[in-house]
């Protein structure tokens, strides 16, 4: 893991800020009040975005300005930004005269920015400038974020991807400039005037009401994408019912407590200790019937040869009648490492009479608010894919998803102190 001060070198451009401890703590507490899970992780990713990322600009304005003119900084009324989080990533900021909209991710693939849709086509709330914020949260006591590059409202209209799907703005990260202290030297809207922004129609008090009824219910994990665009937009920029739907959603988790899901405990797997569903891969590899047996015991011979301490744990998973029963085998392998991290190895393999994994199948990372850090999908003859190599602390949550068409699994994970036992 590299620290702060090596990766600013790296890339000198790029504005890195330290995020300590006290600062992570006050934002999980201001995060809580959100409805489920991811919205509370979005509350906390753009909590920390924000009361990082605005004391810098303050002194950065202090520092640098040549002239006795007073830049303001302010976002949305603080009272306002939890009923937004809770719907929608991100934060505006007026700077001056310009408006800078807050992106932040803590996913460790940043080549591209998703800009939600209201921070764009909402004349009201749309940015002069959208700015792409890594957070990165694996040590409590070497956390960062950075700015990593910005874009103009007008070149992200001409460059960026639009997917229905989730109703945002992609775009890539070689559009982005990389410097952001260039644009803020000499702050100016660049919104043009002659665009045509998508207007946002008015709502009936019953067509309001309609909408709060149906978007409050806990079984809507998404309220922004439930409902037609121009409806949602109409709905979410009115302050009353936003705040409405927030506090009712927030009264449907506090009716019905949302149990924490059960997770895999890796930190027993050194102790020979695996959850139902699980084997060992020395148990795995006993059975005679198993085909890739030889290619298992190949690979794990040379990679006990490369570290002294490697647990490995597999799971057959059933890929339904749609595919004849076909199944394919989940590995997950695990190395201590220094400062209490663990580093993890996923692969999937075929499994039966079957050489190659079915076209198409993916096997995903998943951040513990959901969000997808590493995809890789099988071509045709693939008899393995495989994630990255990556490193967790002791204490870190995440999530392994295995999908093909219709189906899809999903397992849990928590790396416990367990694992510090010999």
């Amino acid at each position: 893991m590299f620290k702060l001060l090596e990766l600013s070198r790296t890339y000198p451009n790029q504005i890195w800020l330290k995020i300590s401890e006290k600062q992570q703590q006050q934002a999980w507490q201001r995060s809580q009040n959100h409805a489920n899970a991811m919205t509370r992780c979005n509350a906390y990713l753009n909590e920390l975005c924000l009361t990082a990322f605005i004391p810098w600009l303050e002194g950065w304005c202090q520092e640098g300005q040549e002239n006795d003119k007073s830049t303001r900084i302010n976002s949305f009324i603080e009272s306002s930004l939890p009923s937004l989080w809770e719907f929608i990533n991100g934060t505006i900021i007026n700077f001056g005269d310009i408006r800078l909209a807050l992106i932040p991710t803590d996913s460790t693939d940043v080549d591209e920015v998703c800009v939600p849709q209201e921070w764009v086509d909402i004349t009201s709330w749309r940015a002069d400038y959208y700015l792409a914020v890594q957070i990165n949260l694996d040590n409590p006591d070497t956390s960062w974020m950075r700015l990593w590059g910005y874009i103009s409202y007008q070149n992200l209209q001409q460059r960026g991807i639009y997917e229905e799907s989730d109703r945002a703005y992609y775009i890539s990260g070689q559009h982005l400039a990389p410097d952001l202290t260039l644009m803020l030297l000499q702050p100016e809207p660049v919104f043009p005037k002659d665009v045509q922004v998508k207007s946002v129609p008015s709502l009936t008090q019953e067509t309001a009401e309609r909408l709060l009824a149906q978007l409050s219910q806990s079984s809507v994990s998404a309220p922004r994408l439930a409902v037609p665009y121009e409806q949602w937009a109409a709905f979410v920029t009115n302050e009353q019912w936003r705040q409405d739907l927030y506090q009712r959603r927030l009264r449907q988790v506090q009716r019905v407590a949302e149990p924490d899901p059960p997770r895999i405990n890796l930190g027993q797997w050194w102790q020979n200790i695996f959850e139902s569903g699980w084997q060992s891969l020395d148990a795995f590899l006993s059975r005679d019937s198993v085909q890739v047996a030889v290619s298992f015991r190949h690979r794990r011979s040379q990679r006990n040869q490369e570290r002294q301490v490697y647990v490995e744990g597999i799971k057959v998973i059933d890929l339904g009648i749609e595919l004849n029963n076909q199944s394919v085998a989940l590995l997950v392998g695990l190395v201590r490492e220094t400062d209490e991290r663990v580093g993890v190895r996923v692969q999937l393999y075929p499994v039966g009479e079957t050489p190659i994994l079915p076209p198409n199948i993916r096997v995903a990372l998943l951040s513990q608010s959901g969000a997808i850090l590493q995809e890789y999908q099988a071509r045709i003859h693939d008899n393995l894919i495989q994630l990255k190599r990556f490193t967790c602390p002791v204490g870190k949550q995440f999530s392994i998803r295995v999908a093909l068409g219709e189906f899809s699994i999903t397992e849990d994970f928590a790396i416990r102190r367990t694992v510090d036992s010999n």
